[in-house]
């Protein structure tokens, strides 16, 4: 897994998805630790919230009964 991810960061590092890949591969709180620290150490990174995406307003006005925001948007 780790070969698969130094590739896909060679690979793809215009393509502005490797937080998405991190996130899908159980990484991405292990990698911002490991290269930037400080941003786990001053609370700019919160589990509980970023490793869900804010769901679109529009999307939640379109489906109100069945449609609820992710936690802490």
């Amino acid at each position: 897994m780790d070969d698969i991810l130094v590739e896909n960061a060679l690979e793809l590092a215009g393509e502005d998805n490797r937080w998405a890949v991190l996130k899908r591969m159980g990484k991405l709180e292990e990698r911002i630790n490991l290269y930037n620290p400080h941003v786990i150490d001053h609370g700019a990174f919160d589990s509980s919230k970023h490793l869900l995406r804010p769901i679109p307003t529009r999307e939640i006005a379109l489906s109100p009964n069945t449609m609820v925001q992710n936690p802490n948007y």
